[in-house]
């Protein structure tokens, strides 16, 4: 198993179980976040497929109900503090949200 800031990873993904000269390796640890009009967890399924079809392990989801996107964050502050903590919690790696962020914002996180 390997390890990350002192937290065990446990999921891992054979690169080519035919191969030869395979190794394991750990997968990528993703909080999925959505964004939208009376938006449910469950509207990230799709995404949460493509992550895992990515090599990414989806670990939490997140989804804030408003009509448009922060012009600023993509999210709220209060959600941008709950996408923080799901981070920190789960160890994960990435954040992958449902739509493209403007350079602006990227700049902004």
């Amino acid at each position: 198993m390997a390890q990350r800031n002192g937290k065990r990873r446990r999921t891992t993904v054979l690169e080519s179980p035919l191969s030869a000269t395979w190794t394991p390796r750990v997968r990528e640890r993703a909080v999925l976040v959505g964004v939208g009009h009376g938006i449910d967890p469950s509207d990230l399924d799709e995404l949460a497929a493509l992550a895992d079809s990515a090599g990414a392990e989806p670990v939490s989801r997140i989804v804030q109900t408003r009509s448009d996107p922060d012009p600023a964050t993509f999210v709220g502050k209060g959600k941008l503090e709950e996408i923080h903590r799901a981070v920190h919690s789960t160890g994960a790696d990435a954040v992958i949200l449902d739509d493209e962020l403007t350079p602006g914002q990227l700049r902004n996180l």
